[in-house]
């Protein structure tokens, strides 16, 4: 999902692989440090990805 241009394009999210993993292994590390993370949103009847929310410490 993040290397969707949709979603890069309107987010600070990675357009590269490279980038796609660095941002996942920041993620986890967020979790097992803060117990916390962001999450998407997706539309209730289509499914269709929305936007991402949460917490950042």
């Amino acid at each position: 999902m993040a290397l969707h241009p949709d979603i890069w394009r309107y987010t600070s999210s990675p357009s590269r692989i490279g980038s796609a993993l660095a941002m996942t292994v920041f993620q986890i590390g967020h979790w097992t440090l803060n117990g916390f993370d962001t999450r998407i949103a997706r539309h209730r009847a289509s499914g269709e990805f929305v936007g991402r929310s949460g917490l950042y410490e």
